[in-house]
């Protein structure tokens, strides 16, 4: 198992709005994953403050504007959008999407599970048909011996009364 480092607190650094995974609300089974993942991400209000910060805590924290501009470990400045309003209607626009894909996958989710019932009731009738008519081929086999074991004696007997007449016909 990996140990971690002790976690920085920069609750007391001027600016610092605090740590992006206590700003997140997720259900209890996700907590812990979204601890891993942002964890180790401040939010601070301006560049300035998060520069500052990126300095003296280089290689051990991300940190993230209120505008948007993030600072990773090693120091590198991603800046935000340049345009929060059009974030925002496209955040809402991808959001309607996905809710979309959601509704269809769901449907498709139920055709699939519909689908598959039908297909192993199915199987389930096949594999009963299967079983009378192997169950059936059994008794017509067994039908079929006993005939023939019949025929055999039945043969057998012909036989004998052909040579008991033609024994009768040469005393004769």
């Amino acid at each position: 198992m990996v140990t971690q480092p002790a976690p920085i607190d920069l609750t007391d650094h001027p600016g610092v709005l605090g740590r992006l995974d206590q700003m997140v609300t997720v259900d209890d089974d996700y907590q812990n994953l979204v601890t891993m993942l942002l964890g180790d991400t401040w939010v601070v209000q301006q560049l300035e403050q998060a520069r500052a910060l990126a300095k003296q805590y280089r290689d051990q924290i991300r940190i993230v504007t209120s505008n948007g501009e993030l600072i990773d470990r090693h120091g590198t400045v991603s800046l935000g959008p340049p345009n929060s309003n059009t974030e925002l209607i496209s955040r809402r626009m991808e959001l309607k999407r996905l809710q979309q894909d959601i509704y269809v996958l769901t449907a498709q989710a139920q055709d699939s599970t519909a689908e598959l019932q039908r297909i192993q009731s199915s199987s389930d009738r096949l594999e009963s048909e299967r079983q009378q008519t192997l169950e059936q081929l059994t008794a017509n086999r067994e039908s079929l011996l006993k005939h023939h074991v019949h025929t055999q004696s039945k043969m057998e007997q012909l036989e004998q009364l052909r040579d008991h007449a033609s024994q009768l016909d040469a005393q004769k």
